[in-house]
């Protein structure tokens, strides 16, 4: 094994955006990092998104008070897109402090390592000392990097818009506080950024549970059946542009895993006239325009909204996303919450759309990390979240 010298400059940071361009796999651990040193690289990150068969993970950490920028992390989530790009934030217990490239390639990697971080001076001029190995990849296995990457990637989380937002704020806050490793405001930001995500020692247990889900015939059947339910759920509301619900229409459907929704819009929540059905149509037709912001419009449909009807909260709106488009809306219930404090969420803080987009953060986390399909996705998650949910609730009237 072969160490190359390296010093910032045009070498170094040319080097860096050859093996960016050919790696099929990519690893970038980096303790700090700005919106300068990312746009020396951008680009190239951006072409390895665009390349199929091609993936990165990004790691970064926060532990170095008021460091890694905020408008750094904007601009890589840009590309993040839970496939190609994982932008993911270290959580673990330890200080992460590593300024690391690994890129893999069929049989060999080449990591590059050392002093510099991810920032323009650190690429170009600050005086630094880095080295660039090749080797095989089973050298690499052999000496732990390997082993050591999975259990970074283990302890670190993926970043939502709402934690750049909370991160954000706090760093515009704080950013004229004397800047030091052990900064208790460092700790407050640690802390936040918990609070959107699952206990780690839980989590992992939810996300077995889920991966056993997937194995069970329950699983297997709700997935074979999941397209032919959509469209017909789909063919009951209409087209989103212009949903045409009729009580005739819906209460002929035998819609197995989807009903439900049937017997409280019709039968419950809203009175079967002519005039609360096409009231209806108007809240859906806002519900389910995604050109808009989610937020945007549970706030013009929820209780206070210009397009809010009694009986129709949240439960039964996200029931209704859910059922929509089943890749991107989980449903928000009793028996979900109470699966969800059972494997150590934090308790939901906020109105009911701060709830709502907090539970879409929690959702995609562990659709990534049960490898649940992208397409219905969280449709097969809710399944596994209502009877876990129906079984802790049960207990409870027991007692």
């Amino acid at each position: 094994m072969k160490c190359s010298i390296l010093f910032p400059g045009k070498k170094f940071y040319s080097i860096i955006k050859d093996n960016l361009k050919k790696a099929t796999e990519i690893y970038i651990l980096m303790a700090l990092i700005n919106k300068k040193g990312i746009d020396v690289i951008y680009e190239d990150l951006k072409k390895v998104k665009e390349k199929k068969g091609r993936k990165i993970y990004f790691i970064f950490g926060i532990n170095i008070h008021n460091a890694s920028l905020p408008d750094a992390i904007q601009k890589l989530f840009e590309l993040h897109d839970g496939n190609n790009f994982n932008l993911l934030l270290y959580n673990g217990d330890k200080f992460f402090h590593p300024k690391m490239f690994l890129f893999k390639y069929k049989n060999t990697g080449t990591l590059i390592l050392g002093s510099s971080n991810l920032t323009q001076e650190g690429l170009t001029s600050n005086v630094e000392v880095n080295c660039i190995i090749n080797d095989k990849l089973q050298k690499f296995s052999n000496d732990g990097l390997l082993r050591f990457i999975d259990e970074i990637k283990e302890d670190s989380d993926v970043i939502t818009k709402r934690w750049i937002d909370d991160y954000r704020e706090n760093y515009e806050k704080d950013k004229n506080l004397e800047s030091n490793f052990f900064n208790k405001k460092s700790r407050d930001i640690k802390k936040m950024m918990k609070k959107l995500t699952i206990d780690s020692k839980k989590r992992e247990n939810l996300i077995k549970a889920l991966k056993a889900f997937k194995g069970t015939e329950d699983y297997k059947e709700r997935k074979q059946e999941l397209p032919d339910k959509i469209d017909e759920c789909k063919e009951a509301i209409g087209k989103a542009n212009n949903p045409k619900v009729k009580v005739e229409n819906w209460k002929n459907k035998e819609l197995g895993m989807f009903s439900g929704i049937d017997e409280r819009i019709f039968y419950k929540t809203i009175p079967q006239t002519k005039a609360k059905q096409n009231k209806l149509n108007k809240l859906l037709k806002i519900l389910l325009n995604e050109k808009e912001s989610i937020e945007k419009r549970l706030y013009k449909v929820l209780n206070g909204g210009k397009y809010h009807m009694e009986g129709a909260g949240i439960s039964l709106l996200s029931d209704i996303l859910l059922k929509y488009y089943p890749e991107k809306y989980p449903l928000f219930n009793k028996p979900v919450i109470e699966t969800l404090k059972k494997y150590g969420i934090h308790s939901f803080s906020g109105d009911d759309v701060k709830k709502y987009l907090d539970l879409m953060d929690i959702y995609a986390e562990l659709r990534e990390k049960a490898k649940y399909p992208k397409k219905a996705g969280y449709a097969l998650i809710d399944r596994f979240m209502w009877e876990e949910g129906r079984k802790i609730l049960s207990e409870k009237s027991k007692k």
